[in-house]
C-alpha cells in the first residue's frame, strides 16, 4: 500500500480547520454581543 501524498491530506483538513476557526470566532462574537455588562453602559 502506497502512502498518500502530503497535499491530499492537507486539502482534506483545511475545511475542518477553517470551520473550527469560524466557529470559535462566532462564539466569541456572540459572547461579546450578549455580555450583560456591555449592555448596561448604554
Amino acid at each position: 500500500m502506497r502512502p498518500e501524498p502530503l497535499y491530499v491530506s492537507r486539502t482534506m483538513y483545511w475545511p475542518l480547520i477553517g470551520g473550527f476557526i469560524a466557529f470559535v470566532l462566532i462564539a466569541i462574537l456572540l459572547g461579546w454581543i450578549m455580555d450583560p455588562s456591555r449592555q448596561r453602559d448604554r
